[in-house]
């Protein structure tokens, strides 16, 4: 037998070659060993069971979102894996197994739970075994599930993954339209108390109008703005008249009886009367001087003219103290006018601050009634929604590849226990010799 000690020039390393012809001389142990584990594993894979597996494949959906800045960016990739993996652990969840468990009445299925000598099995064991039987899992960096049922039946695994999908999309369904039945009921009782509120606010609008009688507001506040900017027109007018009336009332007061001052004053000069007159005692004054000349004093014709002339004198001071009355009673009616119209103009300017008052008020209530029936109609379109929505699924998960009946089973891994045996066998015969 060949020695393994180590030789001089390896140290103590051992000696390959020598381990090479041991191995080769107890070849027949390592043949028996590898023959051993080809039966053993023969044996294995004909008792073992063949498992199947279906495998059905879901989509989740996302919504569009704007996106404007790196920081909601990273938000929404979090929200997205949340949800992802919220769908992944809701396809395993106890409550959606127990779904499954009664809707397709698996508990009395022969090839779902065959019959044990300890009695019927608990819902808690049912849940556990058919939990044992799925397993979902979610595809790295993307948006897709995998949903595989493993049995020995291979058309039982297309029925458990069709049927857990099936019934998560209608657990989805049923909890949209039960949150629809929670919202309509919501919106119809808010819609009942705006109404009765919209009510109110119509009716103390409607009591205001009658109070006030401002069923034409909006005509009497264009009125009253109109008088008001007439009556400052007039006013304004009004008053100029009165200055310039005032200013030549002042003047005659000032020149009393003198005549000739007076006739200095426009408004005494400028009257017609006056100026006619004027012309009349220049006419004759030229006359007299034309008769001096040709006549004396004592002459009929002389001595007439001279008393044409002083009727004509005698008639401008009766037209320049007419004109003083004129311009007085002009300057009374002037202050008497304007003082009607400041009056006029203040109490015009009284109701438009009570018409100020009403509006403000007016609109307030309308305002409300505006706001009130916005609110009512708002909440009554909101139940039209929910009511037309309610029963349309939104599920945001939908079906990429249904289960189909797999034709070949994934369990036992045929060529992998193969290898895994001869390797076995190959190590066990090695190890025998190397002991012996």
């Amino acid at each position: 037998m060949p020695s393994l000690a180590p030789s001089p020039h390896t140290g103590h390393q051992p000696d390959l070659r020598a381990l090479f012809y041991t191995v080769r001389e107890r070849a027949w142990i390592v043949a028996l060993c590898l023959l051993l584990a080809a039966l053993g594993t023969a044996g294995y894979l004909y008792r073992a069971p063949k498992i199947f597996a279906a495998k059905t494949v879901l989509q989740v959906e996302q919504e569009e979102q704007k996106i404007l800045n790196i920081e909601q960016v990273q938000k929404e990739h979090l929200q997205s894996l949340d949800f992802l993996k919220t769908v992944e652990q809701t396809l395993k969840s106890r409550t959606l197994l127990e779904r499954v468990l009664t809707n397709y009445n698996l508990a009395k299925h022969p090839r779902f739970a065959p019959a044990s000598p300890e009695g019927p099995r608990s819902t808690e064991q049912l849940v556990t075994l058919l939990g044992d039987m799925v397993d979902v899992r979610l595809r790295k960096g993307t948006r897709l599930i995998d949903v595989q049922a493993e049995h020995p039946v291979p058309a039982f695994t297309e029925l458990i993954a069709n049927a857990l999908v099936r019934e998560y999309m209608r657990q989805s369904v049923e909890h949209n339209a039960s949150a629809s039945d929670t919202a309509t009921e919501f919106l119809q009782t808010e819609a009942i108390r705006l109404k009765a509120r919209l009510d109110q606010s119509e009716a103390a609008l409607q009591t205001y109008q009658e109070q006030s009688q401002s069923a034409s507001l909006e005509g009497r506040q264009g009125v009253i703005k109109e008088n008001l900017r007439d009556l400052s027109f007039k006013v304004t007018d009004a008053k100029s008249a009165r200055i310039i009336q005032e200013s030549a009332h002042e003047q005659i007061r000032q020149m009393g009886t003198n005549l000739t001052g007076l006739l200095v004053i426009p408004a005494v000069a400028n009257d017609p009367r006056v100026l006619e007159i004027r012309s009349q005692v220049a006419k004759q004054e030229s006359e007299i001087a034309n008769l001096t000349q040709r006549y004396r004093a004592r002459h009929p014709k002389y001595i007439q003219a001279h008393s044409q002339l002083a009727e004509w004198k005698s008639a401008l001071g009766i037209a320049i103290f007419n004109v003083t009355q004129t311009v007085r009673l002009a300057y009374q009616n002037a202050r008497t006018s304007e003082l009607a119209l400041e009056q006029a103009l203040r109490e015009q300017e009284t109701a438009a601050l009570e018409m100020g008052k009403q509006t403000v008020r007016y609109n307030e209530l309308a305002r409300d009634v505006e706001s009130d029936r916005a609110l009512f109609q708002s909440v009554l379109n909101r139940i039209k929604e929910t009511t037309v929505t309610k029963d349309i699924g939104s599920s945001k998960v939908r079906v990429v590849q249904r289960a189909a009946v797999p034709e070949k089973p994934i369990k036992p891994e045929k060529i992998k226990i193969i290898l895994m045996g001869l390797i076995a066998g190959l190590g066990l015969g090695v190890l025998l010799v190397l002991l012996l």
